[in-house]
């Protein structure tokens, strides 16, 4: 499998970065980040029919878990475990049809 260069990979990513939209539980006031990305979400499904693990003309539920990722990035934010880290997820669709 060949692998282009950083440079394009991290183009390609900052083509598909999206903007974190914030909410706040009124109750606790704890405010979480969400960062939908259609885009992200779509190259995922093309990826995964091309490497022919998702068939067209079928229904799959895809359920997904976010792991905490200790980190001390410039962007880490303390989570839910007490610790400082990001929880990425990718792909986060239920029961959809591709065609």
């Amino acid at each position: 499998m060949q692998v282009c260069s950083a440079d394009t990979i991290l183009r390609g990513i900052k083509e598909l970065s999206t903007q974190t939209l914030f909410m706040e539980n009124p109750d606790s006031g704890v405010r979480n980040g969400f960062n939908l990305n259609p885009k992200l979400n779509d190259l995922m499904v093309k990826v995964l029919k091309h490497t022919k693990q998702l068939k067209s003309n079928r229904f799959y539920d895809l359920d997904y878990d976010n792991q905490v990722q200790p980190t001390e990035k410039y962007d880490a934010e303390k989570t839910y475990k007490k610790t400082y880290g990001t929880s990425p997820v990718l792909l986060p669709l239920l029961t959809c049809r591709y065609t």
